[in-house]
Parts: C-alpha cells; sequence; structure tokens
C-alpha cells in the first residue's frame, strides 16, 4: 500500500478522522532504520509462521480489539496494551502525530508500519491466536515491543518479496506471450506457471496491510477471432 493509502487508512479507518486531499503529493514509505533485535528476529521467521500470525489477525479482528487514542512514547506510532476493558486486546494509537504526517504528506517513515503491524501481531500472539507455542515465547519475551517488531519486520519483508516476484512474473509475460497467440495458447502457459487465468486476466500480490491488498492485472485483449492483440497492465486495491 502507498503512503497516503496507508495515512488515509490509519486516520480513518483507526481514528474516524478523514482528511485526506486528493491533490496531496504521493509519499512514499521509507524503510525503518535497522533494529539488530528485531531484524535478527525476522530473519528466523518462516512463512509457515507469518502465515500463521495473518490467519491470526483475522480471528483476533473479528473479537474487535479496542482501538484507542494516546499520546505515545517519541518515535512511536502504535503500542499494543494487554489489559483492556471486557480483556479486549487494546491497540492505542498516537493520532496527533499521523495527523501531523497527514498535513505534510512527503516521506511516512517504515516505523509506522513496524509499530502499527507490530502492536497487532503482539495482540495476535498474546491471545493464542497464533497458535499455543507462539503464546508461550510471548510470554516469554521480556521486551515485547521489540517481539511485534520482529514479525512486523519479516511480514514487510515477505511483502516487499511477494512484490518483486510479481514484477518479474508479469514481465515474463510481455517477453513470452505474443501478440497474435489463442486463448488457449496463453491459458496453456499460464497454467505452466501455477497462475489462475479466468480467460481474460491474471492477478499478481504486490502488497498487503492488515487491512487491505493491492494487486497488479495483467488484462488480455483478443480480437474477433479469439486471437490477442493487446495486453495491458492496471493495479487494484481491495480492503475489507
Amino acid at each position: 500500500m502507498n503512503g497516503r493509502r496507508l495515512l488515509k487508512a490509519l486516520l480513518c479507518g483507526v481514528v474516524a478522522w478523514c482528511g485526506v486531499a486528493a491533490q496531496a503529493p504521493e509519499p512514499r514509505i521509507v524503510p525503518p532504520s535497522p533494529d539488530p533485535i528485531a531484524d535478527a528476529a525476522a530473519k528466523n521467521l518462516s512463512d509457515a509462521d507469518l502465515s500463521l500470525f495473518i490467519a491470526g489477525y483475522y480471528k483476533l479482528a473479528e473479537a474487535q480489539v479496542n482501538q484507542v487514542q494516546a499520546q505515545l512514547p517519541a518515535g512511536r506510532y502504535a503500542m499494543y496494551e494487554r489489559n483492556g476493558a471486557g480483556g479486549r486486546p487494546v491497540i492505542e494509537f498516537d493520532t496527533g502525530k499521523l495527523r501531523e504526517l497527514q498535513k505534510q504528506p512527503a516521506d511516512v517513515p517504515g516505523e509506522l508500519q513496524v509499530d502499527l503491524f507490530g502492536a497487532y501481531f503482539e495482540a495476535v500472539a498474546d491471545t493464542g491466536d497464533a497458535g499455543a507455542l507462539w503464546k508461550r515465547r510471548y510470554d516469554a519475551a521480556v521486551d515485547k515491543p521489540t517481539f511485534g517488531h520482529g514479525i512486523a519486520r519479516a511480514f514487510l519483508a515477505y511483502n516487499r518479496r511477494q512484490a518483486e516476484k510479481s514484477r518479474s512474473d508479469i514481465a515474463w509475460i510481455h517477453t513470452a506471450i505474443s501478440i497474435g497467440s489463442t486463448r488457449d495458447q496463453i491459458a496453456g502457459l499460464l497454467k505452466s506457471r501455477g497462475w489462475q487465468f479466468d480467460g481474460a486476466s491474471v492477478f499478481f500480490p504486490t502488497g498487503f496491510n492488515l487491512a487491505c491488498g493491492d494487486n497488479a492485472i495483467v488484462t488480455f485483449i483478443f480480437d474477433a477471432h479469439d486471437r490477442l492483440s493487446s495486453i495491458e497492465d492496471s493495479s487494484h486495491t481491495t480492503c475489507l
């Protein structure tokens, strides 16, 4: 997700404040500063472990996490609190910092993403929604925010790898598939790569956060004789 949509999702979906100017310059998300402990933890996290946390997030979402506004320490945008009202997890957001970022839509610090994802992944681990093993690991963690940051950094790295693979796959399509090919020929080529083809297009994931997913779409345009006349690229964002 690009920087402006990330801020809009936070400000509108999390703190019920919408004020994104359509004409605002498009910011970019700057990679977070190195964190030796969290970065080392991220490298040891497998994609299978990440899938547990992603699935756990959706379980957690059904339980309705309490989202509250707070003034957090310098450099922090979101934090997890274990003991919420009614026993529900609490995610605190520093709305003042988020609004300041919105007023000056230049570069969005990657620490915002790390804090946001890390807080939710802490909650997923603490509630047991990522499984008993990760619940025990979370309980044993001395520095729990760093625990969440490690998972968040692994998640962001996974997103980058996914986007790079999708760009490579799309480049392959433009190189390997020739104008004039039949629909059946194209379907066979795409199937050989393990891609789902609906007869007109293929979707490639290019990014995912806790609310929205970005996809690149390759659309095949056929003439009256069912032969390829052009290939068009586009993008689409789907939000929960």
